[in-house]
Formats: C-alpha cells, structure tokens, sequence
C-alpha cells in the first residue's frame, strides 16, 4: 500500500508531493484503522495558501483519492536560518543548497 500527499497551488499548479512509493516504503501489513503520519524537517514551500490531495493505492488499484480534502496556510519564515523572510515574488518551492567559489 502507499500513500501520498500532494500539494497544490490554487491555480492547479503541482508544487510537491510527499509519497511513500517514493521512498520505497511498503505499508501492506496495516490494520483497518488507524492513521499515517508524514513528517518533514523543513516544509519547501513559501508563504501562500495551498491545496491538499490524499491519494491511497494498493496492488490492485486506487483506493481512496481525496481532491482538494482540505487547505493550508504557509507563513513566512526562515527557511535558510539567515534571518531573512523569503519574498514570495520571486519562487513557490525553498530548496536546500550551497554555492562554491
């Protein structure tokens, strides 16, 4: 079984997905109630608002898929650990990085 979020802009744009296919991770052995948690250590969007789909699929087919199932509210903050806000002009989606010279 795997499960996934994806996270879109209110325009339909995708902007992530956090899935567990991608991480190779197999919940086939699960009980019949119960909840999946997803855990990030630093959320890559930037301040704006943003649609959720909850899809869930097992070897035979799709067995949930929930469009537009709820709605978050990003803040600004500081993402890089600068000090500094993001401008929300100039991109959608905080990667991680380093510059070399």
């Amino acid at each position: 079984m795997s499960v996934a979020l994806g996270l879109n802009s209110y325009s339909g744009e995708n902007k992530t997905i956090f899935s567990t296919d991608m991480l190779n991770l197999n919940y086939d052995n699960i009980k019949s109630i119960g909840f999946f948690e997803c855990n990030t250590q630093k959320f890559p969007l930037s301040m704006g608002n943003y649609l959720v789909n909850i899809f869930v699929q097992d070897n035979f087919g799709i067995l949930d898929w929930v469009q537009e199932a709820t709605s978050i509210n990003v803040e600004s903050g500081d993402f890089f650990g600068t000090g500094k806000t993001i401008s929300t002009n100039h991109q959608s989606v905080l990667v991680e990085h380093t510059w070399n010279i």
